[in-house]
């Protein structure tokens, strides 16, 4: 199961300026205040997804979680999975909504091109996880994205709240929501689109060179 940083009615956090550009970690599960709530996602979204799939997990205040990730292997795929109805039980945190069973996968074939860049650019995003400096500014409400995955046999894993648009870890997430709308509904226009985005990412610490043409 994919480590999941502790949220608050899906998002509570510090954030700053700084830290739209990097992941920070993702908060060890024997620290987490919430581990029944991030046990019970991990169980429903992730279940018989490949440890070494580069995958995010989307955990908003309001709305279904939902988690997306690439298969690799000969032939790629984007896939997604959404929970039925929401995992976060309103003010029984400890007592989260589990169904009987986790959703269907839905899978669709991927481009080769598009499965590298997606790897390599979570690996280098997750390579450069830190710690975010202490803040006053709490925010609550919002979305909390999850990314997990493997760079140079290394399992990594990383997370950010309500990144701002034009910033490296809100073009990641712009990314991470494409990928689960094209595994969802598959089109050459979302492929494109997927690949633009990924194709956008340029974190500070190292270059990314991408393969596919958007």
């Amino acid at each position: 199961m994919r480590l999941l940083a502790v949220i608050l009615m899906g998002a509570l956090s510090s954030t700053s300026v700084w830290a739209q550009g990097h992941l920070r970690p993702d908060e060890s599960p024997f620290h987490s205040s919430l581990p029944e709530y991030y046990s019970a996602v991990g169980k429903v979204l992730l279940a018989d997804v490949p440890l070494d799939a580069p995958t995010v997990v989307s955990l908003p205040s309001l709305e279904v979680e939902w988690s997306a990730w690439v298969l690799k292997g000969p032939e790629p795929k984007a896939c997604s999975r959404v929970a039925s109805a929401p995992i976060w039980n309103g003010d029984k945190p400890s007592e989260p909504h589990r169904p009987r069973r986790p959703p269907s996968i839905k899978c669709v074939p991927l481009s080769r091109s598009i499965a590298d860049d997606v790897e390599e650019v979570w690996g280098v995003m997750l390579r450069d996880v830190r710690n975010p400096p202490p803040s006053n500014v709490i925010t609550l409400d919002g979305v909390s994205y999850h990314f997990a995955g493997f760079d140079n046999h290394e399992h990594l894993a990383g997370q950010v709240d309500n990144p701002e648009p034009d910033t490296t870890t809100g073009r990641l997430v712009a990314a991470a929501i494409a990928l689960r709308a094209y595994s969802t509904n598959p089109s050459p226009e979302g492929e494109k689109t997927l690949c633009r985005l990924v194709a956008a990412i340029r974190p500070e610490s190292r270059r990314v060179g991408t393969r596919c043409m958007p």
